[in-house]
Order: C-alpha cells, then sequence, then structure tokens
C-alpha cells in the first residue's frame, strides 16, 4: 500500500494481520470428461458418460469437464432406481447412435440434464447407420412408467443430421422441461416427444424449433406454459389430453388453449410475422401459486407440479390428493387445508403416496399453517420409496373419532422437522404413526399430544426421535446422545441431545465474533470447543462463569469465537466436546445478520437495527479492501447510503497531535491493526547511539498508566495498544515516551505504584530516574480514518478507493456501536 501523503510513512496504513489459506481442488484428469461430484471427497474421473452413470450413486451429480463424444451400438446408459444429475457445465455432449437402442434408459429412476456454468451447454443428436422407422426405440431416452426426466437450465437439444428413429424421447413416466431449447437445424424426420398411455409431459419457458414436437397417445396428459414454438405442419399428433395456457406459436393452435384445465386464456395472432399468441387473463382471484402460474383450485396446482416444484396458498382449500413419482413442497402460507367433509368424512386417506412421490409440507408463514383431517382413513398412507416430511411448525389435527392408523408408512420414510400433532376426537384415535415394511421414522421436533400410541413398529423398521415434547414415554426410540426430561407441568416429556447450541449473539467488544451459547446436561470443567477460521483450529476451555439463563430457567455455556471484520461472511465451523459426546457448531457473522433481518420483531430496536447495518457495510467493504473473499455479495442489510456524510472535516477532532522532541525519539507514523481485535500501533526508530533500554513507553498517566512493550520489526520499533472496543473507536489514546538521563529505578512511574515484570527481555517497570518525557502521542482509531480521508480529499491518488470505503464504513461502525452502548449499558 502506498504512501498517504508526503512524508508519512508507509507504515501510516491499514492492516490485516491475518494469514488467509486458500483451499484449490486438484484439477481434473485432462482426460476425464466426467466427474462425480460427492460431498466431503476428492472427484471421481471418468473417461465415458457410461462408466461415469453406472457408477453414480443416488443423489450424485456427474459433471462434465470438458466436451466429449459418445457413440451408442447395441447397449444403451440404465438408469435403475436411483436419481442422478447431469450438469454439462458449459460444455457440449455429442451423442450418436446406430440406431439399434436408446441411448438412455430409466427403469424407477430420477433423471435430471441440467448446466450450472450459467452458459447453457448442449446435447448434440445424430445417427449412424439405419434403424426401423417406427418399429425403432427413441433415439436419445426411454423413461418408463416409474421413472421421471427433467430437463432444464437453459440447456441445447440439438439435431443436426436425418433420423430414422421416430421418437428423440419416449415417455411412459413424467418428463419435465423448463426453460431448455430445442433445435433441429436440419429436418431430422423425428417427433421430438412422444407421450405414451397414462404419461405426463409437460413443457415450460422454452424454445423450440422442431418439425415435430409431441404426439400424445390415448390417455396422456401434457401442457404447454410460455416459450417460443416454431414447429412444422404438426405441432401435435393428438389423441391424449393436451392444454395450451401460454406462449408464442407459429401456427393457429387454437384446438388446444385451455381444454383440459379451465383456464381463462385467449388466443390472438396471426400478427405480421405470422405468430399466434396465447396469454391467460386472470380475470379470477387465484387460489395458489406454482412457478410463476395461478390457480384457482391446489386440486389444479398439484396437476401441473413437476418435480421439485412449490405449490404456495393464498386461500383456505379442501383437499383429497394422490402423488405418484414426482417430489413436491406445499407450502400452507399460514392457511388451512381441510381433507375430508366432518359431515360426510371419506374412507380413503387425505394424502396418498407411492412409487417414489415426495410431499414437504411447510409454513413460509411462520407456522400458523394447519391440516384438518376428517377422513376416515386417517391423514397420510406413504408407500413404496416415497417420502413424507412436516416441517415449520405446521400442525396436523384429527377430527376423525375412528382412526386405526393415522400416519401409515410401508417401505417408506416420515420426517417430522417441525410439526404439531393433536387428535381432538377424545382420545380414540389408536396410532400416530403404524411403520412396516422396513420403513424410516425420523421425529426432530414438535408437540405430540396424542395420547393413545405414538408408534407401532417392526423389529427392522428405523424409527430415531431425536427431539419433540410428548405426552407419551418415547425412550425406547431415542438414540445414544439424546435423553428424556422428567414431566412438565402439562404433563409433556422432551427429547433432548445431551448437548446443543442453544442460542447465538454477537460480540462487540474489542472484537467481531459469534457467541454459541451450548445447553450440557452434564457440565465439568473439562468441557471445551474448537473451532476452525481461516485454516486454523482454536481450542477454548469452558468457563463456568459464562452462561446464559433462558426464560424456561435452563443454562446455556457460552462459547466465543472472534474473526476479523473482513470475515463476516465466513462460517465458523467447531465442535463443543464434553466427554465422549460431542455438537457441532456453524454459524457466521452474517447469519446472525440474517436473523435480524427476518426477524422484524428484533429490528424495533433502532440502535441495533442501526448497529446491525453498519457492521454488514463494514465488513463488506473490510473484505474489498483486503480481498478476503472473491465476490462476497452485499448483506441484505446493507446500507452505505450514510458514508457520503464521512469526511475529514467530520473528523477534524481527531486529529493526531504527535508532540515530539527532535533528536530523542524518531516517530514514524501510526497504523490500525484489525485482527479479530482492533489496535493502534505507533512506529519508531530510535536516534544514533540511544538503545531500547533508554525508553519508557506509557499508555495513560498516573496510578492508571500501563506500560507498554517495544517489540522490534526490521528497521522499526513499535507499541500497540491492544483490544479497543467497538465503541471506544473514537477515545483519543495518550502515549507518552520517556528517556532516562540519569540511571534506572525498578518501579512504577513517578509517583505510581506498578512493580517491574519482563516481558520479550524488556523490563517493562524500569522507570528513569531522571525521567525527560521526549514524545507525546495522542491517537485514536478515528484519527488514522481522519488522515486517509484528509489526503483523499487533497487529491493524492495513492490513497485507493478501497481503502477510503474501508475508513467511512469503520467510522459508521463506531457510531452505531457507540450509540448502541450508551443506550444499553450492560447488555
Amino acid at each position: 500500500m502506498k504512501n498517504l501523503k508526503k512524508g508519512l510513512s508507509v507504515l501510516l496504513s491499514l492492516m490485516l494481520v491475518l494469514g488467509a489459506v486458500f483451499c484449490v481442488p486438484a484439477a481434473a484428469d485432462g482426460d476425464s470428461a466426467y466427474q462425480i461430484i460427492r460431498q466431503d471427497r476428492d472427484p471421481l474421473n471418468f473417461d465415458t458418460l457410461t462408466e461415469a452413470m453406472d457408477a453414480a450413486q443416488d443423489g450424485d451429480t456427474v459433471m462434465m469437464t470438458q466436451d466429449a463424444e459418445e457413440t451408442f451400438s447395441g447397449q444403451a446408459i440404465e438408469l435403475s432406481d436411483k436419481s442422478v444429475v447431469l450438469d454439462l457445465n458449459g460444455h457440449t455432449l455429442s451423442l450418436s447412435s446406430g440406431g439399434l437402442c436408446e441411448m438412455i434408459n430409466l427403469i424407477g429412476a430420477r433423471f435430471t440434464i441440467g448446466d450450472s456454468s450459467g452458459n447453457p451447454g448442449s446435447i448434440v443428436l445424430a445417427q449412424q447407420g439405419s434403424g426401423s422407422g417406427a418399429d425403432s426405440p427413441p433415439l436419445f431416452c426411454y423413461i418408463d412408467n416409474l421413472s421421471v426426466l427433467k430437463i432444464t437450465d437453459g440447456i441445447y437439444i440439438i439435431a443436426e443430421s436425418e433420423i430414422s428413429c421416430s421418437d428423440i424421447i419416449y415417455v411412459e413416466g413424467i418428463l419435465g422441461i423448463i426453460n431448455a431449447n430445442f433445435n433441429e437445424t436440419t429436418d431430422s424426420g423425428a417427433c421430438m416427444i412422444h407421450a405414451s398411455l397414462g404419461s405426463t409431459v409437460q413443457i415450460r419457458d422454452c424454445s423450440c424449433h422442431w418439425d415435430d414436437l409431441i404426439q400424445t397417445d390415448e390417455c396422456a396428459y401434457a401442457y404447454i406454459f410460455n416459450g417460443f414454438y416454431e414447429t412444422g405442419s404438426s405441432l401435435l399428433g393428438q389423441q391424449g389430453l393436451f392444454s395450451i395456457i401460454g406462449g408464442t406459436f407459429n401456427q393457429d393452435v387454437s384446438p388446444y388453449v385451455d381444454t383440459y384445465f379451465s383456464f381463462d386464456c385467449s388466443l390472438s395472432g396471426p400478427d405480421e410475422q405470422g405468430y399466434y399468441y396465447v396469454r391467460e387473463n386472470y380475470s379470477w382471484q387465484p387460489g395458489c401459486e406454482l412457478s410463476g402460474m395461478y390457480f384457482e383450485s391446489l386440486s389444479a396446482a398439484t396437476h401441473f407440479a413437476l418435480d421439485g416444484d412449490t405449490i404456495k396458498l393464498f386461500e383456505d382449500v379442501s383437499y383429497n390428493d394422490v402423488f405418484h413419482m414426482i417430489d413436491i413442497t406445499l407450502d400452507l402460507n399460514g392457511h388451512t387445508i381441510t381433507g375430508g367433509n366432518p359431515n360426510f368424512p371419506s374412507d380413503y386417506y387425505m394424502f396418498y403416496l407411492d412409487n417414489n412421490a415426495g410431499l414437504t409440507i411447510c409454513d413460509s408463514s411462520g407456522g400458523n399453517g394447519t391440516v384438518l383431517v376428517y377422513s376416515k382413513k386417517g391423514f397420510a398412507d406413504v408407500e413404496w420409496d416415497s417420502k413424507l416430511t412436516l416441517k415449520d411448525g405446521v400442525t396436523i389435527l384429527n377430527e376423525a373419532p375412528n382412526v386405526d392408523d393415522f400416519i401409515l408408512v410401508e417401505s417408506g420414510e416420515i420426517n417430522i422437522v417441525n410439526a404439531n400433532f393433536k387428535d381432538e376426537c377424545n382420545m380414540m384415535a389408536a396410532h400416530l404413526i403404524h411403520s412396516k415394511g422396513e420403513s424410516t421414522v425420523n421425529i426432530a421436533a414438535g408437540t405430540f399430544d396424542w395420547w393413545t400410541d405414538l408408534i407401532n413398529s417392526y423389529n427392522n423398521d428405523k424409527i430415531s426421535i431425536i427431539g419433540g415434547r410428548f405426552i407419551q414415554n418415547v425412550s425406547e426410540w431415542v438414540p445414544d446422545g439424546y435423553y428424556v426430561t422428567e414431566r412438565d407441568d402439562e404433563f409433556f416429556c422432551t427429547v433432548l441431545p445431551l448437548l446443543y447450541v442453544a442460542a447465538h449473539s454477537l460480540t462487540l467488544g474489542g472484537d467481531i465474533g459469534v457467541n454459541f451459547y451450548v445447553k450440557i446436561k452434564d457440565v465439568s470443567d473439562d468441557v471445551y470447543a474448537e473451532f476452525t477460521v481461516d485454516g486454523k483450529t482454536v481450542t477454548v476451555p469452558i468457563d463456568l462463569s459464562k452462561y446464559k439463563v433462558f426464560d424456561d430457567g435452563s443454562t446455556a455455556y457460552k462459547f466465543t469465537c472472534n474473526v476479523a471484520a473482513a470475515q463476516i461472511g465466513e462460517t465458523i465451523t467447531g465442535r463443543v466436546y464434553a466427554g465422549e459426546y460431542s455438537t457441532d457448531l456453524e454459524y457466521s457473522v452474517y447469519d446472525y445478520l440474517t436473523e435480524l433481518s427476518e426477524n422484524p420483531e428484533y429490528m424495533q430496536n433502532e440502535d441495533l437495527e442501526d448497529l446491525a447495518r453498519a457492521i454488514a457495510v463494514y465488513g463488506y467493504y473490510a473484505n474489498e479492501l483486503f480481498g478476503y473473499y472473491d465476490g462476497l455479495a452485499p448483506h441484505a442489510l446493507f446500507d452505505s447510503s450514510g458514508m457520503q456524510t464521512v469526511t475529514a472535516q467530520l473528523l477534524s477532532e481527531s486529529a493526531p497531535v504527535i508532540s515530539n522532541t527532535d533528536g530523542n525519539i524518531n516517530y514514524a507514523g501510526s497504523t490500525l491493526v484489525l485482527r479479530t481485535k482492533t489496535a493502534i500501533r505507533h512506529y519508531f526508530t530510535l536516534p544514533e547511539g540511544k538503545t531500547i533500554d533508554n525508553y519508557t513507553f506509557a499508555l495513560g498517566e498516573g496510578d492508571n498508566a500501563e506500560f507498554l512493550t517495544p517489540v522490534l520489526k526490521g528497521r522499526y520499533y513499535y507499541v500497540e495498544i491492544s483490544d479497543i472496543p467497538s465503541a471506544e473507536l473514537g477515545d483519543e489514546t495518550k502515549v507518552t515516551v520517556t528517556v532516562n538521563t540519569g540511571g534506572n529505578a525498578v518501579g512504577g512511574v513517578v509517583g505510581g505504584s506498578n512493580s517491574g515484570s519482563v516481558e520479550n527481555g524488556y523490563n517493562t517497570g524500569i522507570v528513569p530516574v531522571s525521567p525527560t518525557v521526549v514524545s507525546i502521542w495522542r491517537y485514536s482509531a478515528l484519527s488514522y480514518a481522519y488522515l486517509v480521508l484528509s489526503s483523499y480529499e487533497n487529491g493524492d491518488e495513492s490513497v485507493s478507493a478501497e481503502l477510503v470505503n474501508a475508513v467511512k464504513a469503520l467510522v459508521l461502525y463506531y457510531n452505531a456501536a457507540d450509540a448502541y452502548f450508551a443506550a444499553h449499558t450492560g447488555d
């Protein structure tokens, strides 16, 4: 960093004394076109797509690392009973076939083709030799009736030559295409999509230049929503159920406009270019929203849902339905879903999931959503590798008096992350959950006001309860590392881990850091935490005097990890250890700011809101100056509008005062040090013939004076004023430098009471018998900001914009911290 102005030392600069360590993953083998990406392990490299897909496990991503060509002759890639993602990663995958087989065969599988690069890649299709026309297999992909193929992220499917196969993709299950491109650079002669009996094809926001886009067999189900579709004479070979509810077309599609779904759609055109436009009018009040589409009813929305979609309610609804294969989320958004009729209860489960279906019921409103169940069968039947997840504080109320198994799970999975169950029918309902067929039930949180059987399970089922409040005794399902409390006044027992993080806060003394409040069942003085920040591990022993008492009377012990301002976006990771048990620690200053921004009740404290915004600004510009992270995004609380008010004139009262006696000591400059705590360093050199033992450096005066130990660094000495609290960055510090002209005496400063001590070979208690004050340095953290802004405003081009922004942000941070602690003494 360059001088701020002529005459100031290069030492007069803002420094981050911090060793940044960056981990760079090993590059892929130059001959390997594919990698399998798995968490917590090195990528696996493969030369061919077939090898990569065969090796892929359920949940894996296969990523391309370079352009590649593959030829198929008699043997397709088969994905069976697993979910895999193919990430083109901006590359081109050229595929060709001899016409004897499809390239990819999905058997009870989920396959997603996308591109994470932001520069969409391409799949180029070609055919070598001759197929057998209409009787030949599809060229690219066959989807059986238990499989799902999803194509997304703007990728291109391109046909560059004539193709003798009749179809590119043959669907018996579900095909979802979102934001993709289909291009025939020549008339391939093949239909892009063939929807077979009972299949579902859904096309959204795509761009299509293909002669024959889709053929639907009897009882096939398909729709197009928005996008651009330029086709030949045959848009549709139509026998099944097909609707168009939005988009631009180069032909008259009036027979298909909103044919089956009762949308208020209209067709306009042709315009001068011959295009027809299908638009929704939305003259009705929508009941829910799905990926930019609005629906009058939840039932209609679920028929349009694709794998991974979220449906958000705008009103209370009545609903019963069946889910096959797709995995969707239902956001109650504070509303109520009623299943069945209180006067005529249904004979079916409210929700039925089978064949790899997934349903997550959540509530983005903060836990006000409710499910009322009047069905005589119960709430949900989850079968054949399907999964039901309940979270976000949703409430499930049973209103049916004779239910046997409220939730039946057979060869499936139930995850209750945070939900509340209550039986309002005189406790006549039996099993809350009946688990069989090697099923899995995980309960992590919630309230279970269910007086009869909680879980009825077989020996080979996997039942785990790691949290929640229960009327019943659930000890048999609580794993090692957890315990069941005594019953409270409402007769509930609670499942808790032996130790866990109960809360977080920030520490804003002389540093910025995160406090982890950990509840520990069995406390001893050998409990400790290990934190990892910037690649370094720090051990923090428990301090039994540092704890927080919660409203319920429980106690949590505080473990603190400090970070530099430039690290507020970094996630602090670590663990707390208590004997053989431990718990993870993971949090950042950004996380704390996010909690504030997402909880308006916290932000009602104006001083806290100002301080949070100042931290967001300070951290962002500190990172920009030091380059700790590339591309750290501003936090949602970031607001730098106040920086324009920070000028040298505003800080003029903070200008440093350096009183120096020439020839006795050579003051070189001062700097701020931003480690995890803020410090001021004063640098100096000694006149010829003088040694450091001749000098004493005192911070403050009289009985309150503190001796500073000089440190030699290169050709300079420095003394440091450490651990300056955030609310005291504007407070002036006074360093008095004295020189011994007549011998030494051990004691304190003259008139003081300090005893001698030795640090780094320098006797901090040696005081000159005949002391002569040779220098007085009056300086605050804001003095540095004043000097930077003075130089910048006087036209010094060596002062960078990053440095200016950082010191302005520092001033705003100080002002906010000063106001906060003045209003909240003792917080």
